[in-house]
């Protein structure tokens, strides 16, 4: 092999070489672009029209971590009113996938951080900007969502007014896991004492039919300052404080995808109550147990005055 074809080869190989890495460098620069750019965009794009459908406000991301080999994140999510009022904020939402990066990546687990709801009252009353979503063909997305898991944690709902009333209660945190063809879960309060039983108990969902069940227990005595506050917030226009012991026992059931076949049975009991107008005291030791019946409705079981 001569000079002059072992020079020929080395400027072949040579330019291979510069061709391969400008290839890499320009893909790298691409998904880079694709990555701090284009997908950031895409990702608020669709999760404002998709939120849109069902609420009359602004549905906006802070952030997005948008990931090759890593969950994809979410952060800074909030719903507010026409007039920038906060309903909804949500510190970070975590996604997992499968089968990524590719064309068809899978859904598989979802971790929600910080979610603070918060009910807003004008002259005791609260309505929230929701409207009902246009009629569209549905899409079958299940080749797309196989979740394995759900956790939301630090979640709370506050009740607040136009006077600056707020009540907060404590944080709850859920936790829903697969379990063949059902999901199984749990709510628990995060401030209470390590050990205590959850609040929601017995969460399963059947992953075909979406049919769900779960228990509600409660044994609580009730603040005179929260419900002081409360009472406030809603506009009461009798009672203006009132305190007691409440202990709840219900278990609902239903279809995910039917609100009305949403039905409870069980039975709260209210002990030791106490009532005051904004003048004197209207009752006190009031003891009741209240019977709440599948359809809905609640009758008085038995009272003592």
């Amino acid at each position: 092999m001569g000079p002059a074809v072992i020079a020929k080869k080395m400027r072949i190989l040579r330019w291979l070489v510069r061709f391969s890495a400008a290839v890499v460098l320009t893909a790298a620069l691409l998904a880079g672009f694709f990555k701090s750019w284009i997908a950031p965009k895409i990702i608020r794009r669709e999760f404002a029209a998709a939120v849109g459908d069902y609420w009359d406000g602004r549905a906006e991301i802070d952030r997005v971590q948008f990931n090759y080999f890593s969950p994809i994140v979410l952060g800074g999510l909030s719903l507010r009113d026409q007039e920038g009022r906060s309903w909804v904020e949500i510190g970070a939402i975590e996604l997992t996938l499968r089968n990524w990066p590719s064309t068809a990546p899978v859904l598989t687990k979802v971790k929600i951080n910080g979610l603070r709801g918060t009910a807003h009252f004008v002259q005791g009353k609260c309505n929230p900007p929701t409207k009902t979503p246009p009629e569209r063909e549905k899409r079958d997305l299940s080749k797309y969502i196989d979740l394995q898991e759900v956790l939301i944690s630090d979640v709370s709902i506050a009740l607040a007014d136009e006077n600056s009333e707020r009540y907060q209660p404590p944080a709850v945190q859920l936790r829903i896991v697969r379990d063949g063809e059902r999901f199984i879960g749990s709510v628990d309060v995060m401030a209470d004492s390590p050990g205590q039983a959850p609040l929601v108990q017995d969460i399963v969902i059947d992953s075909t039919s979406r049919e769900f069940s779960a228990t509600v227990k409660l044994d609580s005595q009730i603040d005179a300052d929260d419900m002081r506050t409360i009472l406030k917030i809603v506009r009461s226009p009798e009672i203006q404080a009132a305190a007691g012991g409440l202990a709840v026992d219900l278990k609902f059931k239903g279809r995910l995808d039917d609100p009305n076949s949403f039905a409870a049975n069980g039975t709260i009991n209210l002990t030791h109550w106490k009532l005051d107008t904004a003048h004197s005291r209207l009752a006190e030791n009031i003891n009741a147990t209240l019977q709440v019946q599948t359809a809905g409705d609640i009758t008085i079981r038995s009272t003592d005055l």
